[in-house]
């Protein structure tokens, strides 16, 4: 029974050895979520002025975001329902595919737009900070992949092994 657990969790653990971290992208690196800077508001001194520019910001942003839940579930239900249609009209599926991306076009905008705005309310003192605490996130989570990965490999070679030992055995005892 171990045996087989050992070799599930080896077999699971396999894709692990060919992970790669994602590469550092040149546009969010250079932005902010909102709980990112509510976070680490302490560590880089967000005045109670800045406080408050943010908390608009949000309060003004919720409003939009909570529009967009329901006009996209409504157009990605549309499209589930085009795509069943017997005898569905590829043009009118490509049409309600195109709500559905508009839609979530629309979204992101507004999610840029946000972090923009948010990012204009710091100072480049703030900015330097946040920047340097997202890559030692990023170099940590690298880390922990690589850690993973030596785990993952170590599974995959115990598990190879027993597998031989498995082979030996049965043979030893025709």
């Amino acid at each position: 029974m171990n045996l087989l657990r050992l070799h599930i969790i080896a077999v699971l653990f396999a894709p692990l050895l060919h992970a790669q971290a994602p590469p550092a992208d040149p546009i969010m690196s250079k932005l902010f979520p909102p709980e990112f800077i509510a976070a680490n508001a302490e560590l880089i001194s967000l005045s109670e002025s800045q406080q408050e520019k943010l908390r608009g910001a949000l309060d003004q942003a919720k409003g939009r975001f909570e529009e967009f839940g329901p006009r996209l579930k409504e157009a990605a239900e549309a499209l589930g329902k085009a795509i069943e249609e017997k005898g569905a009209d590829h043009a009118a599926v490509m049409a309600q595919f195109e709500k559905v991306q508009d839609c979530e076009r629309e979204m992101k905008r507004a999610q840029f737009g946000l972090m923009m705005e948010l990012r204009g309310i710091l100072n480049e003192e703030q900015r330097t900070w946040l920047t340097e605490l997202k890559a030692k996130q990023a170099g940590q989570a690298r880390e922990r992949i690589e850690r993973v990965k030596a785990a993952a490999a170590k599974l995959h070679e115990a598990d190879s092994l027993l597998g031989e030992a498995l082979k030996l055995i049965e043979t030893s005892e025709k």
